[in-house]
């Protein structure tokens, strides 16, 4: 059984793993392995998501969603208009070129086995996870993951992790999902 310390760090890890959550104004205290969320997101999905993040973290028995919706972030107008007036701005300065050519690669500065300690803590994380089952070998930004897992959710969960480490610009994912006995007969 995980101490509440080590959930809380754990779930804490999630909510911070998660690129769909702002995890900075996101509290966590754990109590009988139920954890409660507090603090403010500025969108309903965000707040969804930090609680699907929660309830990923094996040992953690419920989550209480105190995390309020914040109405501080700016209308789409203002955004769109934002937008608008930085574009005029751009097209009507002769020394700025209008046309652009993007020659940016993503180029991964994240040490291989800091990569691999990352995805490792994150299948380990999640409750369902096949962990120790799946293999990770990083190459030049390149995560390929091979082994054996319980279903095609871990599958995706796997790649879905794996895509989200800093200095990753590539997953193969070659896990094999494990049908069981008689499904196929």
């Amino acid at each position: 059984m995980k101490s509440t310390e080590l959930l809380q760090r754990e779930v804490t890890d999630e909510l911070a793993w998660d690129p769909t959550v702002d995890s900075s104004a996101i509290a966590v205290t754990i109590q009988h392995n139920i954890a409660t969320l507090a603090g403010r997101v500025l969108t309903a999905s965000e707040k969804l998501a930090a609680e699907a993040a929660a309830q990923r973290v094996a040992g953690i028995a419920g989550v209480i969603d105190k995390i309020q919706v914040s109405a501080d972030s700016p209308a789409p107008e203002a955004d769109y208009e934002i937008i608008r007036g930085a574009r005029a701005a751009l097209e009507s300065d002769a020394r700025i070129p209008h046309k652009v050519i993007n020659n940016l690669a993503v180029s991964p500065e994240t040490p291989v086995a800091t990569i691999r300690n990352e995805l490792l803590a994150a299948f380990r994380r999640d409750a369902d996870s096949d962990a120790g089952r799946i293999d990770i070998k990083v190459d030049s930004g390149c995560v390929t993951l091979t082994g054996r897992v319980r279903s095609w959710r871990q599958r995706r969960i796997a790649h879905i992790a794996a895509a989200h480490v800093p200095g990753i610009t590539e997953v193969c994912n070659e896990l094999t999902v494990d049908v069981p006995v008689g499904v196929l007969t």
